[in-house]
């Protein structure tokens, strides 16, 4: 037992040694916690609950987008990031399991309680716990600055937002040096807020939204078929990108519901910017490719179904002859004419136009036969 949670020396060592003693159970018995208790203990003076932990440490394991980020400096991208992506997870995952399971069966339950250092004093030096925290808070402070750099650099230079003064990249190995110089400030910026605790929410939803729609897309990209959506990754199915994309969005209304809807908010209002000011014809929409599928499905689904006289109504196909054909030619004025009018004979029926081709016009001409191709005009 014990009430007090700033008496260090009552809690954490043992005989004024400054060392823990091994536990005589794997599994200690529960006591009762202050820790999530009002300030003192609460860095805000709140509840220490779950979300507001999960904030707060979410950002410093989050990395499984490095690879991601810095695929134009990768040799094979599409085989190294799947890789190193598992394997930097794995081990990392293995190595916090070891930590949690081996504090557990060790330490004194109230140290793991109370004592933010706990994991120095039991170190043989506690330098050796400084200096890796300091490597781990710095590797993934210059991964995601590198990262983020990378990131407007290409944003920039696909000309999607008014970004044109970070295009540009250091004349040796095209580092974009202004926007890390950029990512810097605007990461010196969130410091000055007044401390980790009040930033770390607002990463994490951040963090999160990315990784909601980075597997929202997948889940699309393999759900339409798209011939160019070949993922190596053998292990790769749509429902694990849907179940990532689900998982994800929910920990953000978990974590903060206002927060969430801010930055759904906000998401949207760029995907609306985006949708307005991009020409289609540069950056096509997955959208062309979800109702290419809508179309597909709902066409397949009627078929399978017998045809009723009380919803009969016409479908026209309009056949042009081929430009190489003799005699005389419709103009592109006269066949969007005869497209029209086809529209107004079929009324809310289906309309297919298309121009047929001779077999050498699409390379089969060879060895003689008959038979050709079909130049979609329009529906």
């Amino acid at each position: 037992g014990g009430s007090g949670g700033g008496g260090s020396g009552e809690w954490c060592f043992v005989n004024g040694s400054g060392r823990y003693g091994l536990r005589h159970t794997a599994l200690p018995s529960p006591v009762l916690s202050g820790q999530c208790d009002p300030s003192p203990h609460s860095t805000l003076g709140e509840l220490c609950d779950l979300p507001r932990v999960f904030s707060f440490v979410f950002p410093a394991v989050v990395g499984m987008m490095e690879g991601a980020n810095l695929s134009g400096d990768l040799r094979d991208p599409a085989s190294s990031i799947p890789a190193g992506t598992v394997g930097a997870v794995s081990t990392a995952f293995l190595c916090y399991l070891m930590l949690i399971f081996g504090q557990a069966g060790s330490v004194d339950r109230g140290a793991l309680q109370y004592d933010l250092s706990a994991m120095q004093h039991l170190c043989v030096r506690e330098g050796f716990v400084v200096l890796g925290v300091a490597t781990a808070c710095l590797s993934t402070a210059l991964g995601s600055m590198f990262g983020s750099a990378r990131i407007m650099q290409a944003i920039a230079r696909d000309r999607i937002f008014p970004l044109s003064f970070f295009a540009h990249g250091a004349a040796h190995g095209d580092e974009p040096r202004r926007a890390i110089v950029l990512s810097y400030t605007v990461a010196q910026a969130g410091l000055l807020i007044g401390g980790i605790d009040a930033v770390a929410p607002v990463l994490t939803n951040f963090f999160l939204v990315t990784y909601t729609l980075t597997n929202l897309a997948a889940a699309l990209l393999a759900l339409c078929g798209l011939p160019n959506f070949r993922p190596v990754w053998r292990l790769y199915s749509w429902q694990t990108s849907l179940l990532g994309a689900a998982l994800t969005a929910g920990s953000m209304f978990f974590l903060n519901p206002l927060f969430a809807l801010l930055t759904l908010a906000l998401a949207l209002a760029l995907g609306v910017y985006i949708s307005a000011t991009v020409p289609s014809g540069r950056w096509p929409s997955i959208s062309q490719a979800v109702a290419f599928l809508t179309a597909r499905s709902c066409l397949l689904t009627l078929d399978a179904q017998p045809a009723d006289p009380k919803y009969w109504r016409p479908s026209l196909l309009l056949l042009v002859p081929p430009s190489q054909a003799a005699g005389p030619q419709p103009t592109a004025g006269g066949a969007s004419l005869l497209l029209r009018l086809a529209h107004r004979l079929s009324g809310s029926g289906l309309v297919v136009g298309g121009r047929t081709l001779p077999l050498a016009a699409i390379g089969g001409g060879r060895g003689g036969g008959g038979g050709g191709g079909l130049e979609t005009l329009g529906a």
